[in-house]
């Protein structure tokens, strides 16, 4: 099994479903969504991320839509996005980089935003899915450096000196 598929939990519905309940809402509340976003202003907040407390107390960082809006035009303006680029989420929600990459990034820009099915499979999704962008913390990419390392202690010599 692939993805939410095998889990029991009742309150865990697929993604048809969330679809036809906005569309249900939609055909009651016709003008819902653009009353919303018209009411929207860019000083608004639009998320709370929490410190980790490494110094002290965990403290809330307040960020406006503006906020992520500004870091998105500052991504792009260096790294450009084409709609439908592919990006894996494994980092923790609550950190603030994982926002702007991927919430605002790709509502912004159109990013597909994929999740591991497990921890342990990371990997192996990272490879099947072929991201065109990555984001991970140093560790996370020492990790990745060390089994490289390590496999290709145990590679024949033609595969060594591919490397």
């Amino acid at each position: 099994p692939k993805g939410l598929r095998r889990y029991a939990e009742t309150r865990l519905i697929g993604f048809p479903e969330v679809q036809e309940l906005g569309r249900a809402y939609d055909r009651e509340h016709p003008n819902a969504f653009e009353e919303e976003v018209a009411a929207g202003r860019a000083a608004d907040l639009a998320v709370l991320c929490y410190t980790s407390g490494t110094t002290g107390n965990p403290k809330g960082a307040m960020l406006t839509h503006a906020n992520l809006l500004a870091a998105v035009r500052n991504l792009v303006g260096i790294d450009p996005i084409a709609p439908g680029d592919e990006y894996v989420s494994f980092l923790p929600c609550a950190w603030i980089v994982e926002q702007v990459f991927g919430v605002a990034l790709a509502v912004s820009e159109g990013m597909i935003v994929n999740f591991p099915e497990e921890p342990e499979t990371v990997q192996q999704n990272i490879r099947e899915i072929g991201p065109q962008m990555m984001l991970a913390a140093p560790r996370i990419w020492e990790n990745l450096l060390s089994t490289v390392q390590v496999k290709m202690q145990d590679a024949s010599r033609v595969k060594r000196t591919i490397y």
